[in-house]
């Protein structure tokens, strides 16, 4: 875990990257309510029958459902002493890379790839990487961007 008193002290961090945090299982219940919160009840994520019938597996992860564990597991991560609060900046170069199916585990890293100091705060970009436990490529790939604020 890096640990720094201000948002700006991560500059001192560029290039590192930070982690793994833990394990995150993602069973169907997690699969099914953000099916539910965002309307996204495409059978490949809600209907576990048929993907057994049809493709032979579990049902498959939301890519949404990925990128959204980021922040939560990110918090395992980096700790900042010194802000107000952390707004979700945006996304940019998110890329899905292997599929997650119901009952997988899943761990997160992140290279600090950017601080700027600004105005409102310090916006900080982050190069993320979402491993998927028992295979060579990661599931997700993205570059995400926070504010700090104080």
């Amino acid at each position: 875990m890096l640990h720094v008193r201000r948002p700006e002290d991560l500059a001192g961090h560029l290039g590192t990257t930070i982690g793994p945090s833990g394990w995150r299982r993602i069973e169907q219940p997690t699969i099914d309510c953000f099916a539910e919160a965002t309307g996204d009840h495409q059978w490949i994520h809600v209907d576990p029958e048929r993907m057994r019938a049809q493709l032979g597996k579990a049902t498959i992860a939301h890519g949404y459902l990925l990128l959204a564990l980021i922040p939560g597991l990110a918090s395992e991560l980096v700790v900042v002493e010194e802000k107000t609060r952390v707004l979700n900046y945006g996304s940019d170069r998110v890329r899905y890379i292997a599929e997650v199916v119901s009952g997988s585990n899943v761990r997160l890293s992140q290279e600090i790839a950017e601080v700027i100091l600004q105005d409102n705060g310090v916006r900080v970009v982050w190069n993320n990487t979402l491993e998927l436990e028992g295979s060579p490529r990661p599931a997700l790939a993205a570059r995400t961007i926070s504010l700090f604020q104080n």
